[in-house]
């Protein structure tokens, strides 16, 4: 049995996508017969239990917690560089390290601290880039991709396209390219539009288009109220945070004489499910100004095909990596709203569910989180 330290370093009660990933990681790891531990910052007056994020995700944590005292500083680095140091130097500790087979990690600064110590260790990679700052970034590419250490570290792009990019700048790397996934557990059951909607109050004499996912401003949110305008007989469901952007939001739909688009504000990551069953069409819309937007693999993505509804989403690179326009998707031009509006106007008067269902057939038999841990662990050996 392998056995895995997976080491988090930001608060894994916030409510994030990051989170659900690594939460979602160590349960799938654990689903593949190996033993997890999740190492994770916290105060000296909260210790996170699995109970705290059996209620944070609505299923059962397979994995231990073990907890490591966060140092507050302002730099996200300086905080993760003295806290998992002064964790490694306590004698208990260093004992600790040395029973795991397998390190893995989605930051550089654990990556570092850890690499020395482990059998061997994983990074995963999410950008084009360590820190904004070119400097600081320039630093951190000599340290991290040094030879000394690569033939121990699998590092996993989230996209091809990122590791393409990661490729061509460090050629001698063992990277492999892996899209995020789903939690098949979750979304086993196919629950039917009118159950979800009786189960959260929603009309059922109405399509439904909805959009779950965060509502930063650079996501342009405001492309769908003016959607919604055009489709005054659907319901448009904006759902997620920050809280504040959806008041925001809720806000410009009402000045502007919008009354079909809600916004229920973040969910609970337990209802999520429901409110994507529920639904007739699912938005996948970002734009330009996203940085990753070249290289990211948005969850919900995966839990969109799982949910076996119509998705409508922008055809950027990595989402076509995923989608195929008129087989399991209507994929739309990135900022082309004429486009977006017919897309949506087809995938409403659908009657025909293949879209959806070959959408939820090829999620259950690739994106699953699982199915990805499985062929980490599967390159790990061959390192």
């Amino acid at each position: 049995m392998q056995k895995i330290l997976f080491i988090h370093h930001k608060d894994i009660l916030e409510n994030t996508a990051n989170n659900i990933q690594v939460i979602s990681m160590c349960n799938a790891f654990c689903r593949t017969g190996c033993e997890v531990t999740l190492l994770i910052p916290t105060s000296s007056v909260r210790i996170i239990t699995q109970d705290d994020l059996e209620k944070k995700i609505g299923s059962k944590i397979l994995f231990n917690i073990v907890c490591y005292r966060q140092s507050n500083f302002r730099s996200v680095t300086i905080s993760t560089i003295i806290s998992l140091f002064l964790f490694t130097k306590k004698k208990g500790n260093r004992k600790l390290i040395t029973m795991f087979d397998i390190v893995f990690t989605r930051h550089q600064i654990p990556y570092l601290i850890f690499r020395r110590k482990a059998k061997s260790i994983c990074l995963e990679l999410h950008n084009n880039h360590f820190y904004k700052s070119q400097t600081l970034d320039y630093f951190f590419r000599k340290v991290v991709f040094q030879k000394y250490f690569l033939n121990k570290t699998l590092f996993i792009a989230i996209s091809k396209n990122l590791k393409a990019y990661w490729k061509e700048h460090f050629l001698n790397i063992n990277v492999l390219s892996l899209h995020d996934g789903f939690d098949e557990v979750v979304f086993k059951n196919l629950i039917t539009r009118n159950d979800a909607r009786t189960d959260l109050n929603l009309q059922k004499n109405k399509k439904i288009v909805s959009y779950i996912g965060s509502l930063y401003l650079d996501r342009e949110v405001d492309v769908i109220i003016e959607l919604a305008k055009h489709f005054p007989s659907a319901c448009f469901i904006v759902a997620g945070g920050p809280n504040e952007n959806a008041i925001y939001y809720s806000k410009i739909a009402s000045e502007n004489a919008v009354n079909n688009i809600h916004f229920p504000g973040h969910l609970p990551y337990s209802l999520v499910p429901k409110y994507l069953f529920s639904s007739d069409v699912l938005l996948a819309l970002w734009s330009s100004k996203v940085p990753t937007i070249k290289y990211c693999s948005p969850l919900k993505i995966f839990e969109y095909m799982a949910s076996g509804r119509i998705i409508v989403a922008h055809a950027y690179p990595t989402i076509k990596e995923v989608l195929t326009d008129g087989v399991d998707s209507l994929l739309v031009n990135p900022g082309d709203f004429e486009d977006l509006r017919k897309k949506v106007k087809v995938a409403l008067n659908l009657e025909d569910q293949s879209l959806g269902l070959c959408a939820r057939e090829k999620a259950f038999s690739i994106y699953t989180w699982q199915e990805r841990a499985k062929q980490i662990i599967d390159n790990i050996k061959s390192l």
